[in-house]
């Protein structure tokens, strides 16, 4: 990922002050060096890029270099143990640390301890003897091991097997790259739903038509179809028709082209787009419908004398749904029943929802707009892929139509065609679930990696979102930061650094062609337009070098520097 290797981006990800002061545990060590003294036993020590006062309670030298373990950070000021005399030499210092850990100083120790100095990440020593273990169980070299390691401990997520290969896969890779070659290995006719979901996401299909034959084909094939005996269930496909008989309506299906004008045939009982709307009626009033089809269910099984009542429930309840209400009134229970069932089964409304998705990103609107066609793919990594595929095990809304699961149903099955690169997509959806948020008491960051392939970008489009939390621990509108880290074909490297305080933004555009700020005060206007529509408005838009974001840490570390004899005390040390 992009937003990890890219130096330039990572100057302006670097943690604030009050990020550290937050975010440190009890047992964490991280290094030091005293910038300056002061009267009253106070010092100006520079930790993780960041300049703090501290209340000294042991003997320190200006210039020095310290470790420093945390052994307190319940109170109001967190208090930091000194486990290292002041050293200038770094391999000295890094020599006495290992000492003070319990922990054999070998190259191997040395080198890992030295590249967490160096990026400036928090230690523990568990996670120092975890981190040493797997490199040597798994016989990794250092320059192989080393960023994955680093980052996991930055994240403070345990190392095993999954979450190596997971960053591991995230840090090499890119999610375009890895879901065009799975596209790729896979024979036709092989999992035929995850490559209609390849298609969606990689290509596009260019029509609804053409989407919805593809999504409603796959399914066909499955050995238990769901979204042929539900839209028999619900009316919209005939009831005399058998899987087979299913199957050649949809071979027989020719969706026209988008240019092409008239009447579309499709293998409903009413209109194409009468479905549409129908089917997302049912999917907009879901939990109504699920509770009202249990109960009715429910009081059918009780005996005959509550059928008539179901029915009749069930036409009143749910006219907006086109159900055939005197077709349903006449019906036996027995033809009753299975309606009641399909609409309790949460699966039936998530494959619904798949068919949904695909056909509302196919509209011929939506395919050449690239607005659409970014939100469509946000939408898909956000609520699709299955990022949290794991945790929602653990609900009872368990969405088991996400990407992920297809992936997961299909290394189920050895030998088949293209399971390496299954197993390789998992992975890379796993770094990016590990990646994706990092929730504090008092900030939120989020990073999300978008494919591209569909929107013609040659790379993958990463976001980085920060916000800070109120006070009952929800997002505050009024504060939000977005980083865009772009690789566009003509303007090259670009970096968008976006503020928002209170409805006002606060653009740094960080580029190094000379036609951008003639570009920027191009499409200013049309911004201010838009975002006044929304009660937003343009406060500054700054274009700088691109080489010029690596100094802003800099500059932040200088200004406290300036302003350190008059802060408040963060640290007791």
């Amino acid at each position: 990922m992009r937003i990890q290797d890219n130096t330039t981006v990572g100057s302006l990800l670097q943690s604030s002050k009050a990020s550290l002061l937050h975010n440190l545990k009890t047992g964490d060590v991280l290094q030091g060096t005293v910038k300056q003294l002061y009267a009253n036993n106070r010092a100006a020590i520079q930790i993780q890029g960041n300049q703090i006062i501290a209340q000294l309670e042991a003997s320190l030298s200006v210039g020095g270099r310290y470790f420093f373990q945390v052994t307190s950070n319940e109170g109001k000021m967190p208090e930091l143990k000194v486990m290292t005399g002041a050293q200038r030499n770094g391999q000295q210092l890094i020599s006495s640390l290992l000492e003070q850990l319990g922990i054999k100083e070998n190259k191997l120790t040395s080198q890992l301890v030295h590249a967490l100095v160096r990026e400036q990440v928090p230690m523990q020593r568990s996670d120092l003897m975890q981190a040493i273990q797997y490199i040597r169980d798994n016989k990794l070299s250092q320059q192989q091991a080393q960023p994955v390691l680093i980052q996991l401990m930055k994240m403070r997520i345990p190392i095993t097997q999954a979450s190596f290969q997971a960053v591991q896969a995230i840090q090499n890779g890119n999610i375009s790259n890895s879901l065009a070659s799975l596209d790729r290995s896979l024979p036709p006719g092989q999992q035929p739903m995850l490559q209609v979901m390849l298609e969606h996401i990689l290509r596009g299909f260019p029509s609804e038509q053409g989407a919805v034959r593809a999504v409603l084909t796959a399914d066909a094939q499955a050995a238990r179809p769901v979204l042929f005996p539900l839209l028999q269930n619900l009316g919209f496909v005939s009831k005399a028709l058998d899987k087979p008989g299913w199957t050649n309506v949809l071979q027989q299906w020719n969706p026209p082209a988008p240019q092409s004008q008239g009447a579309v045939t499709a293998p409903f009982t009413s209109s194409f787009e009468g479905v549409k709307e129908q089917l997302q009626a049912i999917l907009r009033n879901q939990k109504q419908l699920m509770a009202e089809a249990k109960m009715l269910h429910g009081a059918m099984l009780q005996g005959s004398s509550t059928a008539a009542l179901s029915k009749t429930n069930l036409t009143a309840e749910f006219p907006q749904y086109s159900f055939n209400n005197a077709a349903i009134m006449q019906e036996s229970e027995s033809a009753v029943r299975p309606l009641l069932e399909a609409l309790r089964e949460p699966k039936n409304y998530q494959a619904l929802e798949r068919l949904i998705n695909i056909w509302t990103a196919s509209n011929e609107n939506n395919v050449n707009n690239p607005k659409e066609l970014f939100l469509h793919q946000l939408q898909w990594v956000l609520r699709d892929a299955g990022l949290n595929a794991e945790s929602s095990l653990k609900t009872d809304n368990v969405n088991a139509m996400q990407f992920k699961h297809l992936l997961l149903e299909m290394l189920q099955n050895s030998g088949l065609a293209g399971r390496e690169n299954a197993q390789q997509v998992v992975h890379i959806l796993n770094g990016m679930q590990l990646n994706n948020l990092n929730d504090s008491s008092y900030f939120i960051q989020a990073n999300i990696q978008i494919p591209s392939q569909k929107l013609g970008l040659s790379k993958d489009i990463n976001l980085h979102f920060e916000g800070k939390k109120t006070a009952d621990g929800s997002i505050d509108p009024e504060h939000c930061r977005i980083i865009f880290d772009l690789q566009l074909h003509r303007m090259k490297e670009t970096i968008v650094d976006l503020h928002v305080q209170k409805k006002s933004l606060f653009i740094t555009i960080y580029n190094d062609q000379a036609t951008t700020p003639m570009l920027v005060d191009k499409f200013r206007p049309n911004l201010q337009e838009a975002l006044e529509k929304m009660n937003y408005q343009v406060s500054s838009i700054t274009c700088k070098p691109y080489t010029e974001a690596d100094k802003q840490q800099h500059q932040i570390i200088k200004s406290d520097a300036e302003r350190a004899v008059q802060g408040k005390v963060d640290f007791r040390v």
